[in-house]
């Protein structure tokens, strides 16, 4: 039997408001860079365009928010494991439109291409879902660890920068 994990040390940053209006304009393109430059991989690793990606997105949130919502400890399905059918959630047509400021048309379009493509599928009656996998696969792209990479660096250019600083009663070794 494993050894039980220590619980991890408590460190958290807290944006100093003054720190970044001074400095607003670095750290915007540092998160904004960030970003864009993910994006980019994780469109490249799933081969899709700016807005089916986009679609996509929405779907793949929409998938797994239930399971953040209800089961985020079962630590079965913590790392890159697929999420199995009970376990993901869904989302409609109609939703992903709203979410995102698109014709529903342009959605309905989007979507049978990616149902198509075998990326998204129809989970009930008009409710979509990944069929599972899409983190594992963007995970052995290193796209997941590139990020949390990004993430980091930019949280350690806000403190460089005193936008950001260790909370007061958090501690850190």
């Amino acid at each position: 039997m494993p050894a039980p994990k220590k619980s991890a040390p408590t460190l958290r940053l807290e944006l100093d408001r003054d720190g970044f209006a001074a400095t607003e304009r670095l750290i915007a393109y540092e998160m904004v860079n960030s970003m864009l430059l993910t994006t980019i991989e994780l469109q490249r690793v799933f081969a899709m365009r700016p807005l089916e990606y986009q679609i996509f997105t929405v779907i793949a949130m929409a998938s797994v928010q239930r399971f953040i919502r209800q089961h985020q400890r079962d630590p079965a399905f913590l790392d890159s494991t697929p999420l199995s059918a009970e376990h993901r959630g869904s989302i409609s047509r109609r939703r992903i439109a709203e979410t995102l400021d698109l014709p529903l048309e342009t959605v309905r379009r989007h979507v049978a291409h990616l149902i198509a493509r075998g990326e998204i599928i129809e989970t009930g009656r008009g409710l979509l879902s990944t069929g599972g996998g899409t983190l594992r696969r963007s995970s052995e792209a290193g796209v997941m660890l590139n990020m949390a990479q990004r993430f980091l660096a930019v949280a350690n250019r806000m403190v460089q920068l005193d936008a950001a600083r260790q909370e007061s009663g958090s501690e850190f070794y």
